[in-house]
């Protein structure tokens, strides 16, 4: 009979190696989602800031898209308007030049309501709201004019949607 003695295992080198090609792997990853984290956190905190710099040195926001005024003149598709400063973001009250078009929007809202007749949980539109044309605006009416765009510092813009309020 033979003498059979264990023969230790042999060495698996490919063990090692794939060891090591999965750890580099690793790092390599947790490298670039680690990069990808830092960017994105840092272009959202740029978005915050500039979210928060919405008012400018002159103590008023920055951007706004509308006006409240009463009508001075009405001209061919344009209005010029009173803005009063202590009705809108103006430090002193300023003459605007309002054009309309094709697309702009005109309602008059009847806002006299009596909120003592007003059901408690009821919903729906409190004030009235009925669709004008331009033809049918008035000088010494209260308006509102808003554009899509911001209106800050433009003294004419044409408006997207004009309300004459009914008080």
């Amino acid at each position: 009979m033979e003498n059979i003695v264990p023969q230790p295992p042999k060495k698996n080198n490919y063990k090692k190696t794939t060891t090591i090609i999965i750890a580099a792997m690793v790092i390599v990853l947790m490298g670039v989602i680690a990069y990808n984290l830092k960017n994105t956190f840092q272009t959202r905190t740029e978005n915050e800031t500039k979210n928060l710099e919405t008012v400018s040195p002159d103590g008023l926001p920055t951007i706004f898209y509308s006006y409240l005024g009463t009508i001075k003149s009405i001209g061919e598709n344009k209005l010029e308007i009173l803005a009063a400063a202590d009705k809108n973001y103006l430090k002193e009250d300023k003459t605007i030049t309002v054009l309309t078009n094709g697309e702009t929007v005109f309602i008059k809202q009847n806002k006299e309501v009596d909120v003592n007749k007003i059901k408690p949980g009821a919903s729906g539109d409190f004030y009235q709201t009925t669709t004008i044309g331009f033809n049918d605006l008035k000088v010494g009416q209260e308006i509102t004019v808003i554009d899509y765009k911001n209106v800050k510092g433009k003294d004419e813009f044409t408006a997207k949607r004009v309300e004459v309020t009914v008080k």
